[in-house]
C-alpha cells in the first residue's frame, strides 16, 4: 500500500524539478542577459544598461546600476578634463624654469648670478603653488566632500586661515583684519571648507596692493551663515565675474601671481556644500568682495 502511494510521488519529482528549473531559469534570464552585457564591455564603456522588457523586480536594480555608471562617467570626464588642463598649464612654468636655469648657467657676474637665482626662486614658488592647487582640486571630489559631514565653525576657520597666511600678508605689506567674527557653524567637510577659505584669502592677498588690507568676516544673518573675504585690489569687472570661476582662467592683462585655480576651488567646494558664492564690489566701490552663503548647521 505504501509502495503504491510512494511510487507515483517519486515519479513526479523529476517533472516538478524540471518545471522549477524552467521557472527559475526564465526568472533569472534578465539577470543573465545583464551579466553577459557587462562581461562584454570594455573598461571605459559606461553607457547605460538596456532597460527594455525588464521584469518589475529587476528594473530598480538596473536603474540604480545605470545611475552608478552615470556618476562614474561624470567622475572620469572630470578627471580627463583636469588632466588635459593640468598638462597644458604646467608647460608654461616648466618652460620658464628651464629659461631661468639657462640664465643662471650663463651668469658671469655676482649681480647676474643673484638676479638669476631670484628669478629661479620665484619661478619655483609659482610652479609649487600651481601644483599644490592642482592637487587640491583633484582631491576635492564633490561626492567625497560630504561623505562624513560635521559641524564646522566658520569663525574659527576664518581665524585659523588668517593665522596661516599672516606671513604671506606681512611679506607683501598687507594687513589682515578679522572684522566681524560671530559664533556660527555649518555642516560640511572641514578639509574642503578650509581649502575654500584659504584660497579666497590667498587670492585676496595676492591681488591687494602693498599697504592695502584684506578683511575677513564670518556671521549669521537671516537664517544663513556667511563667510566674506574683501580686498583693496583692482576688483573684477562685472562682465568677467562668471568666467573667473573657470579653471585656469585669468583676467586679461592681469600681472598678479596666480594659477587661475583659487576661485575654481572655492566654487567647487561651495557647490558640493549647497552654498552660494557671489562676487561684488568691496565697500567704497574699490576692490573685490567674495561672499559665500551657507545653510546653518
Amino acid at each position: 500500500m505504501a509502495l503504491r502511494i510512494l511510487v507515483p510521488i517519486l515519479a513526479t519529482i523529476p517533472v516538478y524539478g524540471l518545471i522549477i528549473w524552467l521557472i527559475v531559469g526564465e526568472g533569472l534570464r534578465p539577470l543573465n542577459q545583464i551579466a553577459r552585457a557587462i562581461r562584454r564591455r570594455q573598461p571605459a564603456s559606461l553607457e547605460p544598461l538596456p532597460q527594455a522588457r525588464l521584469p518589475e523586480e529587476v528594473a530598480p536594480l538596473v536603474s540604480e546600476l545605470n545611475a552608478l555608471l552615470e556618476r562614474l562617467r561624470e567622475a572620469l570626464d572630470r578627471q580627463k578634463r583636469f588632466t588635459a588642463d593640468a598638462a597644458h598649464e604646467l608647460r608654461s612654468p616648466l618652460t620658464a624654469l628651464q629659461v631661468q636655469l639657462d640664465m643662471l648657467a650663463r651668469a658671469r657676474t655676482p649681480e647676474e648670478n643673484r638676479a638669476a637665482l631670484e628669478a629661479l626662486r620665484a619661478g619655483m614658488k609659482r610652479a609649487a603653488r600651481l601644483v599644490e592647487q592642482m592637487l587640491t582640486m583633484a582631491r576635492l571630489e564633490p561626492e567625497a566632500q560630504l561623505a562624513q559631514p560635521a559641524a564646522v565653525a566658520l569663525d574659527a576657520l576664518a581665524a585659523q586661515v588668517a593665522g596661516e597666511l599672516e606671513p604671506l600678508a606681512e611679506a607683501r605689506r598687507i594687513e589682515l583684519r578679522l572684522e566681524r567674527l560671530e559664533s556660527v557653524a555649518v555642516r560640511g567637510d572641514a578639509t574642503a571648507l578650509h581649502a575654500l577659505a584659504r584660497n579666497l584669502v590667498d587670492n585676496a592677498i595676492r591681488y591687494a596692493p602693498a599697504g592695502g588690507a584684506v578683511r575677513l568676516a564670518a556671521f549669521a544673518e537671516d537664517g544663513s551663515a556667511f563667510l566674506v573675504v574683501e580686498d583693496d585690489g583692482p576688483g573684477i569687472p562685472p562682465a568677467e565675474r562668471a568666467r573667473v570661476f573657470d579653471r585656469f582662467y585669468r583676467l586679461p592683462g592681469s600681472h598678479a601671481e596666480g594659477s587661475g585655480l583659487g576661485l575654481a576651488i572655492a566654487r567647487q567646494v561651495a557647490d558640493a556644500h549647497g552654498a552660494d558664492i557671489a562676487l561684488g564690489d568691496a565697500d567704497g566701490g574699490h576692490g573685490l568682495r567674495v561672499t559665500v552663503r551657507f545653510k546653518t548647521a
